[in-house]
């Protein structure tokens, strides 16, 4: 099966429409019709639907498309990597959930280029489960995740527990009943620690599923909320956002999911983990040096 025919398919489902994958992939309407056929053909089903609202899949259209997705995605890998000049040793790609790039992200990449520059890394960034997806599939090779779901190949590090700490645009803002707070969804744990801490309050008016949006909101409309001491210590020191004492503390679990072989596979990897003091979950701390 010729691969443009794969990336028509989920262009068109990406764009919505044949006329518009066409305009994408820089080829004539008659092209993609022709590749979706020569799809439809050989899988033996009708993929799309089409009408004047524009193109749908049909049952067994929505059943293959996350595997033709992942298929095109793992060949954009293989052409990356194929693309490396001849100063280029490993290539990484690793994901992250957006909350947990600044200081775990950038302290990995740090370390990465104190402990070998060939290393060519792509990082994407997504949501648990887009992050626990793209895991299983293999489009990542590094996750840097707060809920891990390891493949059975797969090992998982503890990172240092990230601390949630009541913070506000303002230092009289009230620890409870606060008209402005905002929730931050930080997972299952800490939706059930909060609400038996506060079950008396109301419900928030606002809801983030990102802390790094949250303070950016803090930022412009002010409010308080729960987020990462790491995230807001910076804004805490130069007193653009104030914690709120006498409120209570939570903690937020951080993972690093790798290969289990990733030691014997990057030699700098089994540097790295050791330099941070990372673990793998059900082992002994490892002593580390000083971060960078």
């Amino acid at each position: 099966m010729n691969l443009d025919v794969l990336i028509t398919y989920v262009t068109i489902l990406d764009v919505g429409s044949l006329a518009g994958a066409a305009e994408r992939l820089h080829v004539t309407p008659s092209t993609v019709t022709a590749r979706l056929q020569a799809l439809e053909g050989r899988l033996g089903h009708e993929l799309i639907k089409r009408s004047k609202a524009g193109a749908v899949p049909t049952a067994a259209g929505e059943r293959i498309a996350q595997n033709i997705d992942t298929i095109v995605a793992l060949w954009e890998q293989i052409e990356r990597t194929s693309a490396l000049g001849a100063t280029i040793g490993d290539h990484v790609t690793i994901g992250s959930h957006p909350d947990l790039w600044p200081v775990h992200g950038e302290e990995l990449m740090a370390n990465l280029d104190h402990e070998d520059l060939s290393v060519a890394r792509t990082v994407r960034h997504g949501s648990s489960d887009e992050l626990a997806s793209w895991q299983r599939d293999g489009r990542t090779d590094l996750s840097l995740t707060h809920a891990p779901s390891p493949r059975a190949d797969h090992r998982v590090w503890d990172l240092p527990a990230d601390e949630l700490v009541l913070v506000a645009d303002r230092p009289d803002r009230p620890t409870s009943f606060d008209p402005g707070y905002v929730f931050v969804d930080a997972g299952d744990d800490f939706a059930r620690e909060h609400a038996a801490t506060f079950a008396w309050a109301d419900i928030a008016r606002v809801t983030f599923e990102s802390s790094t949006a949250a303070r950016s909101h803090l930022h412009h409309h002010g409010g308080s909320a729960y987020l990462p001491h790491r995230l807001v210590a910076g804004d805490l020191t130069a007193g653009r956002l104030h914690r709120l004492e006498g409120a209570p503390t939570f903690t937020h679990r951080a993972s690093l999911v790798a290969p289990s072989d990733a030691e014997q596979r990057w030699p700098w990897f089994a540097v790295i983990v050791t330099a941070l003091g990372l673990r793998p979950v059900g082992e002994a701390p490892t002593p580390g040096r000083s971060r960078p």
